[in-house]
């Protein structure tokens, strides 16, 4: 049920990161006089990265949990139940994709790995 409720957090939170990215998009095209962004630009690709790391690492710093883990009841904590350090969150945010990956030649759950590797649990809050 855990996996249930961690992949339903992870559609919710791409959600949330699709509505920033248009949000930010009619920013940018508005202050560029509303001409089109070419195609493959990299400031605006790494802008889009930024963007996404923003919403990660802010809520991950204020609360523990992203608009996601908060509907379906989970939570980010350190093992010493102190907010999570930048180096904590960076580690996460740029090791999903690669968690992901690593779990298929593990046999791990990605949060696992992002656990471990991190020194943080996921936990469900509805369970304590």
């Amino acid at each position: 049920m855990f996996t249930i409720k961690y992949l339903c957090s992870i559609v919710y939170d791409l959600i949330v990161l699709i509505v920033l990215f248009f949000a930010y998009t009619a920013l940018v095209l508005s202050l560029n006089h509303n001409k089109a962004i070419p195609p493959s630009t990299l400031w605006y690709q790494l802008s889009l990265l930024i963007v996404s790391f923003l919403y990660y690492f802010l809520s991950m710093r204020n609360g523990g949990q992203t608009i996601g883990m908060k509907a379906w009841g989970l939570k980010l904590v350190d093992k010493i139940n102190i907010k999570l350090s930048f180096g904590q969150v960076l580690v996460r945010f740029f090791g999903f994709i690669p968690s992901i990956i690593a779990s298929f030649v593990c046999l791990k759950w990605s949060y696992s790995l992002l656990n471990q590797w991190t020194n943080s649990s996921l936990i469900d809050r509805q369970c304590l």
